[in-house]
């Protein structure tokens, strides 16, 4: 999530609603088990924190990849792995992984869905699992990809799973820098970070305040998602913290392009050796996932109401 500096499988259901209906209600067209069974082996002590180019990276990479694979998501370029590099010299490596999902329209226009798979690594001797910060996001976006592999988006639909955000944002910073489709054509970023636990058992949803035409359609998702949702931590409450550039979607606000981070507010384990996968409520993690679904459906088939006059 923010920078270090700073504070079994069971079967695929079926659709149980679209956000873009008058009532939305939940969709459930993603494997549960499987989305949970991916956030627990990220965050397994065997990986050791996934910092950027180590072996316990190239596990994440590869068990993200194996998901990918399974869910029929399809490769960028040929290849899942895009190899980066980032930091003050531009010099560490590190990479990003992606896969996409065509749309039924002709029009160039894309949603851009990202998480970042990297965490801290090892600190005096402690192994920083990072399961909330951000193997839950990554568990997000692949039932994303599960569900719109399975339903075909009206749009483009491309996935990120960045490296080292917890280094600067150098993956998201790379991709933007040279994505692999014109950035004219990237309409939409929604960005998941931090969403398994809270101790109020609510989301966020930080954005709106920057893109006003967000809050009519999470209006119509808020009453009906499977957990609280709330709007916030975007600079539009000064009694709030602004998370606006605090996680990989700073990136894409940078560049003019409309955003949606969903989060949790921090909790104790946070940056912490104790962030780890026994901690993770299921049935709000689950709520959580199911409820960006819902707003991932929704963007997807409003993405117009993002896209520049000039690429309409």
């Amino acid at each position: 999530m923010k920078p270090f500096a700073f504070a079994t499988a069971a079967a695929a259901l079926v659709l149980a609603g679209c956000a873009t209906a008058p009532e939305p209600s939940a969709p459930e067209a993603f494997n549960r088990q499987a989305t949970l069974d991916i956030v627990q082996e990220l965050s397994r002590d065997a990986l050791f924190g996934r910092l950027p180019g180590t072996d316990g990276s190239e596990k994440a990479q590869s068990l993200i990849i194996t998901r990918l694979e399974e869910i029929g998501a399809s490769p960028v370029g040929g290849t899942y792995r895009h190899a980066i590099t980032y930091g003050e010299k531009g010099d560490q490596p590190g990479v990003n992984i992606m896969a996409k999902v065509d749309g039924r329209s002709e029009r160039p226009q894309t949603l851009v869905v990202t998480a970042h798979y990297d965490h801290l690594g090892v600190v005096d001797g402690q192994i920083y699992n990072g399961a909330d910060d951000n193997a839950s996001g990554v568990g997000g976006l692949l039932a994303i990809a599960e569900y719109f592999v399975a339903n075909p988006p009206r749009h483009d639909v491309l996935f990120v799973a960045f490296d080292a955000e917890e280094q600067g944002f150098g993956g998201a910073k790379a991709f933007t820098g040279n994505p692999p489709l014109p950035e004219s054509a990237i309409a939409f970023n929604l960005n998941m970070d931090m969403i398994s636990r809270h101790e109020g058992d609510e989301l966020w949803a930080s954005g709106a305040h920057h893109t006003p035409a967000l809050a009519p359609l999470l209006s119509e998702i808020i009453p009906n998602a499977p957990i609280p949702l709330a709007l916030g931590y975007d600079g539009s409450d000064d009694s709030q913290d602004d998370w606006t550039e605090l996680t990989d979607s700073a990136v894409f606000f940078q560049r003019g392009i409309p955003h949606l981070y969903l989060g949790v507010e921090d909790h104790p384990d946070y940056h912490g050796p104790g962030d780890d996968f026994s901690k993770i409520k299921p049935e709000f993690y689950l709520g959580a996932v199911e409820t960006a679904l819902m707003i991932a459906i929704s963007l997807d088939e409003n993405l117009q109401m993002f896209t520049r006059e000039e690429d309409r």
